[in-house]
């Protein structure tokens, strides 16, 4: 349930943003969100259980050309989270690539992403990698340099891998 909230939760703000609508609807829209917020805020609070997470030695790395799986909550790779960009990240040998299309809500220039989706999703990317290697980490510096605006609306794949270590970083 909490999957299908999530992807509904992204569906509606593309909508929103993507498309023109009158007043009246998008102040209905406003009212019931607002309303399914009251409902939901009424639940106790929900905290991920921070001893449930396995160790990277332990975890199940897909076969080759397979998906992994992540935490349904995670933020733009979660299949729950209503930030995710659908994310489907593969193994390929030492390498993780990750398949995905930026839409209306990550749009920053007209028909570009905003440059801190992108940032993001690099980041997300990069930790499949340090699964991959069985390495517990979290990113400590990420420096991109944009050579060109990133498409909205157009399948796009980014290929990570490894490259080298000095320690710990």
């Amino acid at each position: 349930a909490r999957i299908r909230a999530g992807r509904a939760i992204r569906e509606i703000g593309h909508a929103v943003v993507g498309r023109h609508a009158p007043d009246a609807l998008l102040d209905e829209v406003a009212d019931t969100l607002n309303g399914l917020v009251a409902r939901l805020d009424q639940g106790a609070r929900r905290q991920r259980d921070a001893d449930g997470f396995q160790r990277r030695e332990e975890e199940q790395l897909p076969p080759e050309g397979g998906q992994f799986e992540t935490y349904p909550d995670r933020p733009y790779s979660g299949s729950s989270s209503p930030l995710g960009v659908d994310l489907r990240v593969l193994r390929d040998g030492d390498e993780v690539v990750g398949h995905f299309t930026l839409r209306s809500a990550h749009e920053g220039a007209p028909q570009r992403s905003h440059g801190g989706i992108v940032s993001a999703v690099f980041d997300d990317v990069f930790g499949f990698v340090l699964q991959l290697q069985r390495l517990m980490a979290f990113t400590g510096e990420l420096t991109i340099r944009y050579e060109a605006g990133t498409p909205i609306a157009r399948p796009l794949q980014l290929r990570a891998r490894l490259a080298g270590r000095e320690g710990r970083k």
